[in-house]
């Protein structure tokens, strides 16, 4: 089976459970795309990389040159962590539109919703390198007023226009090389809404990144599109859970395919430490940052795992302190 066939599958998988998510965005703007377990599909192709749900829908579309990079990354929580897989493209193939006004694109040729088969795109000008972040609408004073402000930056809108985009809702459309995410609930006031949402931060997007620095994604590849697997200690709330030790060890399986060298030897190595009896201020710290998280991160992991060697208690002491 060829890498990108094995790819495929494994979307397929991930898709069909309502326990993962995904995601399309740029460091300060992004979509993520969340469902429920009984929340009813209006389109449920999983097989063909495509969902729909009332409040949100996802297509994806991978190219041949994508490459999975699998990470994980300390959490605020002394005890949690980050997981996810990002599908990345080589910075050449990955680069969008980079739009830094707000421009009307037209109709959207790829529109998964019916109703809006005849609606405006425009793109909302975030000069994102591997997204554009758009809106659709068929309303006829949204539209006039976004034709009235093309060709200003996303932070320069008026707070009509704003105000406007904020009571109405129109759908969100994000888009990288890697398909698109499209959200229809309507944009949290107070809130980020359960389920399908963006953010979108100016002042995380000021940094011209196209990924935290907490991802550690290689150069020259860009993330393009993002899984993020079932976490073994909290639910899509993000509210703590009884650990999950099946959740852990579908992840590492994915860590252990696509994780960076460096980290997956990381891990193995503070592991054998761990049990071998090493104590925790003998061993050598990794100099890279991403190692030094998958290290801590294999700590907490293993301290949920009750089969471990008593001396992980030490060890994450030492290095939680």
């Amino acid at each position: 089976m060829s890498q990108h066939s094995h790819i495929t599958r494994l979307l397929v998988q991930y898709l069909a459970s309502a326990s993962h998510s995904f995601s399309i965005g740029s460091f300060g703007a992004i979509a993520e795309f969340h469902r429920d377990a009984d929340e009813k599909l209006i389109i449920d192709k999983a097989d063909q990389l495509t969902l729909m749900t009332a409040r949100g829908a996802l297509q994806f579309n991978l190219a041949e040159q994508v490459q999975p990079i699998a990470y994980e990354a300390l959490s605020q929580h002394k005890q949690r962590w980050q997981q996810g897989v990002a599908f990345c493209l080589p910075k050449s193939v990955a680069k969008m539109h980079q739009r830094n006004t707000l421009t009307e694109v037209g109709t959207d040729q790829h529109c998964m919703l019916a109703a809006e088969q005849n609606a405006i795109l425009f793109d909302m000008g975030v000069d994102a390198y591997n997204i554009d972040f758009c809106i659709r609408t068929a309303d006829a004073d949204l539209i006039r007023l976004l034709r009235q402000a093309e060709g200003q930056p996303y932070a320069a809108l008026d707070s009509e226009l704003t105000n406007r985009l904020m009571q109405l809702s129109p759908t969100r459309v994000i888009l990288s090389k890697l398909g698109r995410i499209e959200i229809y609930q309507p944009i949290g006031k107070e809130k980020t809404p359960h389920g399908p949402h963006t953010h979108l931060l100016p002042k995380l997007l000021a940094k011209k990144a196209t990924h935290s620095a907490n991802t550690p994604i290689p150069e020259p590849l860009v993330p393009c599109l993002s899984l993020h697997p079932a976490n073994p200690l909290f639910d899509a709330l993000g509210q703590e859970i009884p650990f999950n030790s099946t959740r852990l060890e579908q992840f590492l399986s994915l860590f252990e395919q696509f994780g960076l060298t460096h980290c997956r030897q990381q891990k193995q190595a503070v592991m054998q430490a761990v049990l071998s009896g090493v104590a925790p201020e003998d061993y050598p710290q990794p100099e890279q940052r991403e190692a030094r998280a998958t290290m801590r991160v294999s700590l907490r992991q293993m301290y949920q795992q009750t089969q471990y060697h008593p001396n992980i208690k030490r060890w994450v002491q030492y290095f939680e302190k």
